[in-house]
C-alpha cells in the first residue's frame, strides 16, 4: 500500500526535475502549467478563445473575474494535473491528536496532505488520470460546448467558481487548520 502510494509523488518529483533542466522553478511557474496544458491539448483553444473575444473589458470586470468560465475550468483542469507540491499543509504536533480514520498522532510528529495523489484520486474526481479541461464548467456552459464540439465531461456539476472547490488544497489552508 505504501509503495503504490508513493509511486505517483516519485514519478511527479521526476517530471519536477526534468522541468527544472529547462529553466523553470515548479512552485513559481503555475502559468508555465497552463501553456504547456494549452500545447499539448490544442483541441480546447478554439473554445476559450472565442469565450475571450466575446467578452468586452467592462463585462469582464463588473463579473468579478468570472467572464472566462471555460478558461478558468482550463486553468483549474491544469492545475489539478500539475500540483505544484505533491505534499502541503505540513503541521507537526504539539498535543497528542487522533485523525478522523484513528490514527494517532504523538507530539512532534508531522503530518501532512498529498494534494497530488488527491487530485488523481477517483474518488474525488471520474477518470482522474486523464486531461478534461472543461471538468469545472457547469453544466449549462458544457451543454453550449458540446453542441459544436466532441469534448466529454466525465462528471457534470462542479463549480466553475475557483475558490468554492472544498476538497481542494492548491493553495494551502492556511494557519489555522486545525
Amino acid at each position: 500500500m505504501i509503495f503504490d502510494t508513493l509511486v505517483p509523488i516519485v514519478q511527479q518529483r521526476l517530471r519536477q526535475r526534468e522541468r527544472k533542466k529547462y529553466g523553470y522553478e515548479v512552485p513559481e511557474h503555475t502559468a508555465c502549467f497552463v501553456l504547456h496544458d494549452s500545447c499539448l491539448h490544442s483541441e480546447y483553444i478554439p473554445v476559450i478563445r472565442q469565450e475571450i473575444e466575446a467578452v468586452e473589458w467592462e463585462s469582464f470586470d463588473k463579473s468579478k473575474g468570472q467572464g472566462f468560465p471555460s478558461l478558468d475550468s482550463f486553468m483549474k483542469e491544469s492545475s489539478r494535473s500539475n500540483p505544484v507540491e505533491t505534499m502541503s499543509t505540513w503541521r507537526i504536533a504539539l498535543e497528542p491528536f487522533e485523525l478522523s480514520g484513528g490514527h494517532q498522532v504523538p507530539v512532534g510528529e508531522w503530518v501532512c496532505t498529498a494534494p497530488g495523489a488527491m487530485h488523481r484520486d477517483p474518488a474525488y474526481y471520474a477518470k482522474s488520470s486523464e486531461f478534461h479541461g472543461f471538468r469545472f464548467v457547469e453544466p449549462s456552459l458544457y451543454r453550449t460546448i458540446q453542441e459544436t464540439t466532441k469534448f466529454e465531461i466525465p462528471e457534470l456539476g462542479k463549480s466553475s467558481e475557483f475558490v468554492s472547490v472544498p476538497d481542494w488544497q492548491l493553495w494551502g489552508t492556511g494557519r489555522i487548520a486545525w
